[in-house]
This record gives C-alpha cells, sequence and structure tokens, in this order.
C-alpha cells in the first residue's frame, strides 16, 4: 500500500540518472553508501533483525522506491506503508582472536558492488558478520535514500531498540 508520493529533488533526480547510466553501461553502482560498525561482543542476531524491521518501518526513506519518467510521465519517489527489511547474515568461521575483519570486508564490498534496484524498496540493507566473541554490522544504503546524517541517525535508532531489547 502506498503511504505517500512526492516529486524528485533536483538532486535525487541526478542520482537517478546516473544510477541509470551505470547499469545501462555496466559500471559498479554508484551513490552506494556504507556505514560499519564493530561490536566486541556476540550479537543477538534475531533481536538485532527484529530491531532492523522495526527500524525500517519507522523511517519512511527506508521505505521508499523510485520511479523512472519511463513509467509514469515524470519519476517520482513512492513511500510505502510496509517494505520488507533486508537482512544478511553471516557466520564468520574463525577461531576466537583471529579477525573477522577479511570475512566482513569481502562481504560489505560484495554488497556495494551489487547496488540496489531503485525501483524496489528498501533500498538500505543491514549486513551481521558473526563470530562468537565479536560482531561487524554493516548499513549499506543507496544515497537517494540515505546520506551519511541519515545513515547515522539510522544507526542510533537501531543500537538504541537493541540496547533497550537486550537490557
Amino acid at each position: 500500500q502506498i503511504e505517500d508520493v512526492t516529486a524528485l529533488t533536483g538532486m535525487q533526480l541526478g542520482i537517478m540518472l546516473e544510477d541509470r547510466y551505470a547499469r545501462e553501461n555496466g559500471a559498479r553502482p554508484p551513490y552506494i553508501c556504507q556505514m560499519v560498525v564493530e561490536l566486541d561482543e556476540s550479537v543477538d542476531v534475531d533481536c538485532l533483525s527484529a530491531c532492523w524491521s522495526d527500524t525500517v518501518a519507522h523511517f519512511a526513506a527506508l521505505r521508499s522506491c523510485f520511479i523512472a519518467a519511463d513509467k509514469v510521465g515524470a519519476p517520482l519517489q513512492v513511500f510505502l506503508r510496509e517494505a520488507r527489511p533486508r537482512v544478511d547474515i553471516h557466520a564468520a568461521d574463525v577461531t576466537p582472536g583471529a579477525s573477522v575483519d577479511s570475512v566482513a570486508r569481502r562481504i560489505v564490498e560484495a554488497r556495494r558492488k551489487v547496488g540496489f534496484d531503485l525501483a524496489s524498496p528498501s533500498l538500505a540493507q543491514l549486513s551481521i558478520v558473526r563470530a562468537d566473541y565479536r560482531a561487524i554490522v554493516a548499513l549499506t544504503g543507496h544515497h537517494i535514500a540515505l546520506d551519511g546524517w541519515s545513515s547515522m541517525n539510522v544507526l542510533r535508532h537501531l543500537f538504541a531498540l537493541y540496547d533497550t531489547l537486550r537490557a
């Protein structure tokens, strides 16, 4: 169900056009931003995944998609009432004291290369790489929906929920 529809800003239109150009020419997707958080503790993956679902429900930008002009006459941003949260969970096969960094780097970089289909919500994904003794959590999003400032707000909200539920 649609919650709202808006015209694109000039910046969003430029980002959409560059994204389309890159896809049509087989280039790496532009405007993919990532924020990585390293946790020195084990993570309750079910709890963090549930918190991510709540976070996606809370932020309209995470429930949005973009419809190209050739489909509707003028490009539009569509906000949905609900969007399926994207979560990737990976178990790092390392022994205590070893680094999960190389595993996490490979997973995070692979996610960056894939990019997002702007017409398909959500334009953000949470990746969790865990080992028994620590975890790396990466928020990957498309800049058309998230920037550095809003990504920090999303992560702050996510971890506040997580801390509340874990307390």
